[in-house]
């Protein structure tokens, strides 16, 4: 929008509340990360104490680079 253009109903189609924007800009990080493929995954066993050769379930970490 111009700067001193006059304001229309249709303007109002495009506005957005202030928290949709926020989260929106928050968000932003998150998505170059996605798109510029910056995230790492690592998974990490973990085992039964009883039986320590024993893997019951993995742990996954995600970090971005």
């Amino acid at each position: 929008m111009e700067k001193g253009s006059p304001l229309g109903l249709g303007m109002f189609s495009r506005m957005w509340d202030l928290a949709t924007l926020t989260g929106t800009i928050r968000g932003d990080w998150l998505l170059d990360m996605l798109r510029g493929d910056k995230l790492v995954a690592h998974f990490q066993p973990i085992v039964s104490t009883a039986e320590p050769s024993e893997v019951f379930a993995s742990e996954c970490l995600l970090r971005g680079l």
